[in-house]
């Protein structure tokens, strides 16, 4: 067994695809503007500066981005933190969901793990589940919150039931905030 890295470096251009399938290890891509990322990986960490679409998918190990348009992630054991997105679709199964703006829609789902949102702007139904963790959304904008638990509590401040958008929270045991 031996540690190894490799470092590619590219001229600060704007890229169309990439694609990344390892088995281990980390991926840490920045200073480069992407159109498309598609990256696979078994084990270590990914961490993604910018991208117009991106497709990360890992077994063990976290996600974390700074600027996506349109992203599709999904980690088993892992945390999935981000800054921000227009459209995600985001799954975990043993990890918690951190992103700090959304800016159009989301469908979110986790197992075991919380899911926070600092600044969400749905334009889009939208939806966030776990089945055992909380769900907190700091700041939101106007729209009707769909939210049910079996156990736990649910603190809505500003519920608009006529607005055309909805978003779905949705826990199994845990809190909606």
């Amino acid at each position: 067994m031996m540690n190894s890295k490799i470092e590619i470096l590219v001229p600060e251009l704007i890229y169309d695809n990439l694609k990344i399938e390892i088995a281990s290890g980390d991926i840490n891509i920045e200073d480069i503007e992407l159109n498309n990322a598609d990256i696979n990986s078994k084990s270590g960490n990914i961490k993604l500066n910018k991208s117009k679409t991106a497709d990360l998918d890992i077994v063990s190990g976290d996600i974390t981005f700074d600027e996506i348009e349109t992203g599709k992630i999904t980690t088993v054991s892992g945390n999935i933190i981000g800054n921000n997105i227009n459209d995600i679709n985001a799954r975990t199964i043993s990890g918690d969901i951190r992103i700090t703006n959304i800016n159009k829609s989301c469908q979110l789902s986790t197992t075991s793990g919380s899911t926070l949102i600092s600044n969400l702007n749905v334009l889009n139904n939208s939806s966030i589940k776990t089945i055992s963790g909380d769900v907190r959304v700091l700041k939101g904008n106007d729209v009707y919150y769909d939210t049910s638990t079996v156990s736990g509590n649910i603190y809505v401040e500003k519920n608009n039931r006529f607005s055309k958008n909805e978003l779905k929270i949705s826990t199994t045991s845990g809190n909606i905030y």
